[in-house]
C-alpha cells in the first residue's frame, strides 16, 4: 500500500479513535468514522469527516482500524455484513486490546476472507492519540505491516513484536507493570494524606527521584484532586477489563502475579461499588479506597 491517500474507516471513534481518526483525516485521507452515538457522530462531523452509526453504513474502504472496547465488539465488527461482503477492505488493523486468543481468532476468520489482519494495541492514551505519540505493538507479518506502515506512521512509534497474537500479549505484558504502578499511586497519595502531608510537595519531591515513573505523572495530580474537578480519561471499566485480560493470559501461561491480582481486585470492586465509567483516578478516592481496605486479600489468586 503506498502513501498515497487511502480510503479509511475508523470503527470505534470514542476517546481513542476519534483523535486516531482525525491525524489520518489531516493527513489526507479520506476518512470514515463510525461511532453508535449521535453527539460522537456530531463530534466527528465537525472536524470534517464523514460519520456512521452502524459498520455495515460503510462503502469500499482499503483499510479498517478497529478502536472498540471489547473482544465482543471485535466480533460483531467480524461477523458483519460489511466484513463478509465486497465493500470489504484488504486490511484491517486491530487497535483494540482483547487478549492474544481472541486476535488470533479474529485473524483466522477474516483470512478465510482474504482479509488481512494487523495486531497492534496501543498504548500512550488520549493524549499520545491527539499528539501521534502512540507506541504501537505490532504483531503481523512484514507484509501486513509494510501494507499499513504509512498510516501508523502517522500515529506514533512503531514497535513490531512479533506475529499476530505478540502484539496483544505485549501490551498484557505492559498494562501489568501500568495497572500495579497506577495503583502504587493511589496507595502513596492515601499514604501521604494519612501522614498529613502536602500532596503537591509530595509530587513534587517523588517525581524529582527514584520514584519517578510514566504513571506518577500521568495520574498523580488528577488523582489528587476532589472528584467533581477530575476530568475523565480513563475510565475505571477498562482498566478493570484490561486488568481481567491479563489474570487470563497469567493463569493460560502459568505465571504467577500476586501484585496484579490485588490490583484486579482493586478496580473489581470500584467497578462492583458503582465507579466504571469514574477516571480511573478513582482508586485513590476515600470511598474506593476504603472499600478496598475493608474488603480483605484479593479473591481467586493466579495460580
Amino acid at each position: 500500500m503506498s502513501r498515497a491517500a487511502q480510503r479509511i474507516a475508523v470503527i470505534g471513534a470514542g476517546a481513542m479513535g476519534l483523535p486516531i481518526a482525525r491525524r489520518l483525516h489531516e493527513a489526507g485521507h479520506d476518512v470514515i468514522a463510525v461511532d453508535p452515538f449521535e453527539p460522537q457522530r456530531e463530534r466527528i462531523a465537525a472536524l470534517g469527516m464523514v460519520a456512521a452509526s452502524h459498520v455495515d453504513e460503510l462503502p469500499e474502504r482499503d483499510v479498517a482500524v478497529l478502536m472498540v472496547v471489547s473482544a465482543e465488539q471485535v466480533d460483531e465488527v467480524v461477523a458483519s455484513a460489511y466484513m463478509r461482503g465486497d465493500r470489504a477492505p484488504s486490511h484491517v488493523i486491530v487497535m483494540s486490546t482483547i487478549g492474544p486468543d481472541a486476535v488470533r481468532a479474529t485473524a483466522g476468520a477474516l483470512q478465510s476472507c482474504g482479509i488481512a489482519v494487523i495486531d497492534c494495541p496501543v498504548t500512550g492514551g488520549i493524549a499520545g492519540a491527539e499528539a501521534g505519540t502512540l507506541v504501537q505493538l505490532v504483531g503481523a507479518d512484514r507484509a501486513a505491516l509494510e501494507a499499513v506502515r504509512p498510516l501508523l506512521e502517522r500515529l506514533g512509534r512503531i514497535e513490531h513484536v512479533g506475529a499476530v497474537g505478540d502484539g496483544q500479549s505485549m501490551k498484557l505484558v505492559n498494562n501489568h507493570l501500568a495497572c500495579v504502578n497506577a495503583t502504587a499511586v493511589a496507595e502513596t497519595i492515601n499514604f501521604a494524606r494519612a501522614l498529613e502531608l502536602p500532596l503537591d510537595r509530595v509530587f513534587e519531591i517523588l517525581r524529582s527521584g527514584a520514584a519517578q515513573s510514566w504513571m506518577l505523572e500521568s495520574r498523580f495530580l488528577r488523582m489528587a484532586q476532589p472528584r467533581d474537578e477530575r476530568a475523565t480519561d480513563t475510565v475505571t471499566a477498562i482498566i478493570a477489563k484490561d486488568s481481567t485480560l491479563i489474570r487470563e493470559a497469567a493463569r493460560e501461561a502459568g505465571a504467577v502475579i500476586p501484585l496484579l491480582d490485588e490490583t484486579w481486585d482493586v478496580y473489581r470492586r470500584a467497578v462492583e461499588q458503582g465507579w466504571a465509567k469514574e477516571d480511573d483516578a478513582c482508586i485513590a478516592d476515600p470511598p474506593v479506597a476504603q472499600g478496598r481496605l475493608a474488603g480483605g486479600p484479593a479473591s481467586e489468586p493466579s495460580p
